[in-house]
């Protein structure tokens, strides 16, 4: 006679963490000991009664939380037009980006247009499409983080010089400014911390000094923000 299978309930899905034990689901994790238990009431029991999940001790659980700093499109990858071409397209065309140009345009490269190859995908922006102009986006920040930022940077028809800024209010801060000839793409990367009360930032990349005209150069791609 086979054993009377036991009962207990069971629950949905889900793959949140608790800092303390309930029969919510989910997961506990110890960095400590690096011991990982179902999120479970003290004392639960799986199908093997033998078998306890824990014996009702308390292991500490660092909160888990969803940090709001993100940088939207980071590589320009929204716009798909073509490789080896380019277009100047109204900015609301590519997703996350705004431009203080009062035509509102934003100037994208494919890929092996001109003999210049992306950093990261298939895309990458030339600044000051059609005019000097500003191009940003607005972040959801967390007062008292240190955000670490990354971003390639290359000139066209020689040494091109830009900028990358934050704005938080009136107060603009000049993280970094880079310079780069037009045989490779140069690699930036720095940290800035939120000040407290900032939920909201603005980085900014704008164009200082081209070998050009003034709407020939300073490609940008691969711009990236993490929480350190």
């Amino acid at each position: 006679m086979l054993p009377e299978t036991p009962s207990y309930s069971g629950m949905g899905e889900t793959n949140s963490v608790s800092s303390k034990r309930t029969d919510e689901g989910g997961w506990l994790y110890s960095k400590e000991t690096g011991d990982l238990y179902a999120n479970l009431s003290n004392g639960t029991y799986t199908g093997d009664t033998d078998n306890e999940i824990w014996d009702g001790e308390d292991i500490e659980v660092e909160e888990s939380s969803t940090p709001l700093e993100s940088l939207k499109n980071g590589s320009y990858e929204s716009l798909k037009i073509g490789l080896g071409t380019y277009n100047i397209v109204d900015a609301s065309r590519i997703e996350g980006w705004e431009t203080t140009a009062s035509d509102n345009k934003i100037e994208v490269w494919g890929s092996g247009f001109q003999g210049v190859d992306a950093v990261d995908g298939d895309y990458f922006i030339e600044l000051n499409a059609t005019q000097e102009a500003s191009l940003y986006q607005e972040v959801e920040t967390t007062p008292g983080t240190t955000l670490t930022w990354s971003i390639s940077h290359r000139g066209r028809a020689g040494e091109d010089t830009a900028t990358i800024s934050v704005n938080s209010g009136d107060e603009v801060t000049v993280l970094e400014t880079m310079a780069d000839g037009n045989s490779e793409w140069g690699y930036y990367t720095g940290t800035y911390e939120v000040p407290e009360g900032q939920t909201s930032t603005t980085f900014s990349l704008d164009a200082v000094d081209t070998a050009g005209s003034i709407s020939v150069g300073n490609f940008v791609d691969n711009f990236l923000i993490e929480v350190e």
